[in-house]
């Protein structure tokens, strides 16, 4: 209905304030727990400062008349429309509409390989996901359930690329920052760590292919 798409793309405003603030928090936890120790002091205090930056958009967001409103409409929907949207999300049609989402993009992955294409492939494997995965039990069947576990397996696959790339990123805009190019040390140190991230996102990008080459026929029937 027309209320739904309004409030979608209302949600999806917000929800788009917060994306920096994720790159950041994300980045931060991936440096604790993949950098030596020593490394991570050193560049500790860079990423803190970035996140601390990026927080200050969603605080302002989260005080806004925006948000309280947002999540009053949300809720007066979910009141009134939950459990027919939420049967919709879960009809044959609708079922049959994700799947066929899902195998477009891949033939889209398979001709171009693009970050753009593999990054709709993840949004419709989510999609997918979570329409399988809200189905009532009398639903389930042995190739639901085989379908579900691989959309779980390829969407953990293609998050780690995506968080990889994102991150990839947010390091290279440290890189150009005068702070770090003053120290050549500090620099190496990222350099590194941005390389070691491409692999992992390549590695995953690789699994994901694989997966889907093998076994993707299961999302489609």
């Amino acid at each position: 209905s027309r209320k739904v798409r309004k409030l979608r793309c209302q949600l999806g405003k917000l929800a788009r304030t917060t994306n920096t603030a994720r790159d950041w928090d994300t980045l931060l936890s991936r440096a604790r727990a993949t950098l030596s120790p020593p490394d991570f002091v050193r560049v500790q205090p860079l990423l803190e400062a970035r996140q601390l930056e990026s927080h200050l958009p969603v605080l302002d967001m989260l005080r806004s008349e925006r948000w309280p409103q947002a999540r009053y409409a949300l809720k007066k929907i979910i009141k009134a429309h939950g459990a027919a949207l939420a049967g919709d999300l879960r009809s044959d049609a609708e079922l049959c509409w994700a799947r066929g989402r899902v195998s477009r993009a891949w033939r889209v992955v398979q001709d171009s390989g693009t970050d753009r294409a593999w990054h709709k492939l993840r949004i419709t494997l989510k999609d997918l996901r979570y329409r399988l995965k809200t189905l009532p039990a009398h639903q389930r069947t042995t190739s639901i359930d085989t379908a579900l576990a691989l959309s779980k397996r390829l969407q953990q696959s293609l998050g780690v690329w995506h968080d990889s790339v994102v991150h990839v990123q947010r390091v290279q805009e440290l890189c150009d920052g005068a702070e770090v190019q003053s120290q050549p040390e500090l620099q190496d140190i990222l350099r590194t760590w941005s390389q070691q991230m491409q692999r992992q996102a390549q590695d995953a990008l690789d699994s994901a292919s694989a997966d889907m080459t093998a076994n993707g026929e299961v999302l489609h029937n």
